[in-house]
């Protein structure tokens, strides 16, 4: 007995279809595997080369941004290979929920070459700031309020230009971050020293306890000497 939707299928004409992505011209139906797999080939070379452009036009972007930002020019140009500090930071940010990463550590461990790699790898919009500069900023200064991502770096640091401004700037960064942003704080202080001087705000030491990270780096000083 004949299949009626057999006869249908066999009757259809195959018409050839011009593919965009990879320019080659394939048949609707009953396409030979190999012609399929030589077409998924090109098509996935093409997206991932568009997305490699997308990500160099974002990174230039952001290095543009950050120096204007008066982030160090020779720690943007150091292309990170995989210290701790790099991979400690990647694994603190892939944490579900985590929205304030604090990384602690020693000297020279790459706690800022770690952050300005993040900064500036991102397809998002970048804030940087070192601690001692935002505390003699004026307390209604809030450039950070147009960035998806923050870096405020060395805390700690800013003990010599300290004022009371620079609380106000560290809990309002918290604040705007904790709402979905993302925040990255290095210090080369201890955990207890951290809260102990940062956290006497109840809003900010829960904003910390419910998205934030603490993230220690052991590692040798990375800096290198002249010569």
């Amino acid at each position: 007995m004949a299949d009626p939707l057999a006869d249908e299928i066999a009757g259809i004409q195959l018409l050839p279809g011009y593919c965009e992505l990879c320019g080659v011209a394939h048949r609707s139906f009953a396409e030979p595997s190999g012609e399929w797999d030589e077409h998924d080939r090109r098509v996935e070379a093409a997206r991932h080369q568009e997305e490699q452009a997308e990500r160099e036009v974002a990174k230039a972007r952001n290095v543009a941004a950050l120096l204007a930002m008066a982030a160090p020019r020779d720690l943007l140009a150091v292309a990170p290979e995989p210290w701790p500090a790099v991979l400690g930071l990647a694994a603190a940010m892939s944490r579900p929920g985590a929205r304030i990463v604090v990384l602690a550590g020693g000297v020279g461990v790459g706690k800022s070459v770690a952050a300005l790699h993040w900064l500036a790898t991102s397809r998002r919009r970048p804030y940087f700031v070192e601690a001692a500069t935002l505390a003699k900023r004026p307390p209604w200064e809030d450039g950070w309020t147009h960035a998806d991502q923050c870096v405020v770096d060395d805390v700690g640091n800013e003990e010599a230009a300290r004022n009371s401004s620079f609380q106000a700037h560290f809990d309002a960064i918290v604040a705007y971050c904790h709402g979905g942003k993302r925040l990255l704080i290095t210090t080369n202080m201890t955990s207890t020293q951290f809260l102990d001087r940062y956290m006497a705000n109840p809003r900010t030491r829960s904003r910390f306890r419910e998205r934030g990270i603490w993230k220690s780096i052991v590692d040798s000083d990375r800096r290198k000497p002249l010569g």
